[in-house]
């Protein structure tokens, strides 16, 4: 550490342990009505399979029929009407899968009672898994690349006289989600609910899922990575709710049980906004050590609401609690800024014959994609396939949806829309080339984006022009590679940006709100020539707005975020990952101890923690967070060896920077 304090005053300080404030109320679910699809829109239903969904038929075959069509690298969707779908083994599938229900409570995959295979809780069988370990690209063994595994929307009850199942064992890489699922054991017997704990997980997203019964409910790896849990219900584990080693970001967490409703045990945890209850009078709802950020939590029943490493913390609440050191610059406390968050706006729905279906057809689509969005349709499905764009098509206020099922990919000229190549980066700013989509109309509507890709390839795009108040939701991975931006414009003042499991550059000027959860830009510079121009990269440019972000993983040397002019950002967990040292290249080059921060403040306000990863002892990255105040200039250093930051806070404004709460 160094450089610390001359002007704006370190203070470090140690673990905290306040009181309670008001527990903040769970996530709305994202679907309130039947989930449809048109016909011959990409997906497949589990019924042309022959599944029957009665409630007796074994409908074992019929899924595994479903699961392995077509090759392992294409996307599939598989559609799963109202029913009751009996299952008498193991379905199993590598990657690029998703299994969504009509209805989640009317869905159910239920294993047979007392099944063969199911009975040895030391020899533990999963009714779902996905991502079965095995050689990828030839010579990987962990299995590291199972992208885009989703179960949506959906129940799987592991049945009675199952004590050796685990509901489902899942992995995911980069995107992929677990939403809206409910997770029970018919007798409360089950090894684990969700398992999460096989090969390198993450990064992937858990939101909405209850759990009740099981040994445990939750379980996660000693891995690199990350995982996101948000809106999360566990009840009647028999043994723990959460048993957690990885770096993971929980938010809404509600817990009725008698054991111990998390245990961490390694990696680094954040944890907001939990409800802890009916616990034993001689157990503690957290068990602890490591490192680990607690804010907002209640308990009760139990002795106490947290303890670490062995030791009892007194008191059933927690305002905020820091288990290692905070470095703050400024005269500010040492605690997060604690932002407000906003919830998902709910996603619109309506029947699929109402949808209005556009499919590519070969040459230039611009015209016909622009006709789709003025038609008056508050849906546009688009089916899967390439649409050639040459200009910029704008959305108005009547659409309220644009979706695809297994990806549709918006390609463009690279002189119209292209920001930077890989070795010709754009320096961070507002200017630069023409969006794909400008969102435009005067309306409280919310506009869904969902699984559509643009992409100017090799260079960066600008995919998204927002000039309309009204809240957007962008999710499952809209966006293309090697990454592009999502920035505001004129007539977006006082709107927000709801980003769930993207990767996306975000732009945000002025007076607006952008609420990210599982933020993953990534942009792993495997190759050296490649480095100065991920070390020119900035994924967020705060100049004004408000950003939050719940569980943030990249893999480039690049700034992770520049705030300035009264903005405010704050990162509630992470994992950061540079590929190299500060004095080490990739493939043994040296790059002359080069670094950039991973925060920049500019009379503004950043609080993060999260975890770095190095590949080798003592090669994390050093430099943390520089803060410019006119010409003068403060910074935040770690020895190379700090892998966990516990929470890094700047405030450089002169005026109350929490304003406005």
């Amino acid at each position: 550490m160094s450089n610390l304090g001359r002007r704006f005053g370190l203070a470090i300080a140690g673990p905290c342990l306040l009181t309670l404030l008001a527990i903040s109320r769970p996530a709305v679910g994202q679907w309130d009505a039947d989930v449809t699809f048109p016909e011959d829109s990409g997906h497949v239903n589990i019924r042309d399979f022959g599944a029957v969904g009665d409630g007796r038929t074994d409908d074992t075959a019929a899924f595994r029929k479903a699961l392995a069509l077509g090759e392992h690298d294409q996307m599939r969707m598989i559609y799963i009407p109202n029913g009751t779908y009996l299952l008498s083994d193991t379905l199993q599938w590598s990657r690029r899968r998703t299994l969504i229900g009509q209805n989640r409570d009317r869905v159910v995959l239920k294993l047979t009672d007392r099944a063969d295979n199911f009975s040895d809780a030391d020899n533990p069988r999963p009714l779902l898994h996905a991502a079965v370990p095995g050689p990828y690209y030839g010579s990987d063994s962990q299995a590291n690349a199972a992208f885009a595994n989703y179960i949506q929307n959906l129940t799987i009850d592991t049945g009675r006289g199952n004590p050796g199942a685990i509901a489902v064992r899942w992995t995911t890489h980069n995107y992929g989600m677990i939403e809206n699922v409910v997770i029970r054991s018919g007798d409360g017997q089950g090894v684990m609910g969700l398992d999460m704990t096989q090969t390198e997980f993450g990064p992937g997203m858990v939101y909405g899922l209850s759990i009740t019964g099981f040994d445990t409910g939750i379980a996660t790896p000693a891995q690199v990575s990350n995982a996101v849990l948000e809106s999360i219900n566990l009840t009647d584990q028999n043994k723990v709710g959460i048993d957690n080693r990885h770096p993971t970001a929980i938010r809404n967490l509600r817990s009725r049980n008698r054991v111990p409703a998390v245990r961490h045990r390694g990696g680094h945890l954040v944890l907001i906004d939990a409800e802890l209850v009916g616990g034993a009078e001689d157990a503690v709802a957290i068990e602890a050590r490591g490192d680990y950020y607690l804010r907002n939590v209640r308990s009760a029943g139990y002795r106490a609401a947290l303890s670490h490493d062995g030791r009892i913390l007194e008191g059933r609440k927690i305002r905020e609690h820091l288990s290692g050191k905070a470095y703050v610059l400024g005269e500010r406390p040492a605690s997060s800024l604690n932002l407000p968050v906003r919830e998902p706006p709910a996603i619109f729905l309506e029947p699929a014959d109402r949808w209005l279906v556009v499919e590519p057809r070969g040459g230039d689509s611009t015209s016909m994609l622009q006709e789709a969005m003025d038609s008056g349709a508050a849906t546009i499905f688009l089916k899967s396939g390439t649409y050639d764009v040459n200009k910029t098509i704008r959305v108005p206020g009547t659409v309220r949806r644009i979706l695809s099922s297994r990806g549709a990919n918006l390609r463009g000229d690279r002189e119209t829309f292209g920001i930077g190549g890989l070795t010709n980066p754009s320096e961070p700013g507002y200017g630069g080339a023409k969006p794909f989509l400008r969102l435009e109309g005067r309306t409280d509507r919310p506009l869904t984006i969902e699984r559509v890709r643009m992409g100017a390839w090799p260079h960066r795009a600008h995919l998204i022009e927002i000039a309309t108040p009204r809240p957007v939701l962008i999710r499952h991975g809209a966006g293309g590679h090697p990454g592009g931006e999502i920035r505001t414009a004129k007539g977006s003042s006082g709107g927000s940006l709801f980003l769930i499991e993207t990767g996306n550059d975000i732009r945000v000027k002025g007076d607006y709100r952008v609420f990210a959860r599982q933020y993953n830009p990534e942009n792993n510079p495997f190759r050296v020539e490649h480095s100065e121009t991920m070390m020119k990269r900035t994924y967020i440019v705060n100049d004004g707005g408000r950003v939050w972000v719940l569980g943030y993983k990249t893999e480039s040397p690049a700034i992770h975020a520049v705030t300035r002019n009264g903005g405010q950002t704050e990162v509630l967990g992470g994992f950061f990952r540079d590929h190299f040292g500060p004095e080490e290249g990739l493939e043994g080059q040296d790059l002359g101890g080069r670094q950039v921060p991973y925060f920049i403040v500019e009379d503004a306000a950043t609080s993060a923690m999260y975890r770095q990863f190095a590949w080798r002892h003592g090669a994390a990255r050093s430099l943390q967070l520089v803060v410019r105040s006119g010409e003068h200039e403060e910074s935040i250093e770690l020895t190379p060896d700090s892998l966990t930051v516990p929470l890094i806070r700047a405030v450089t404004r002169s005026d109350d920077p929490d304003g406005g709460r």
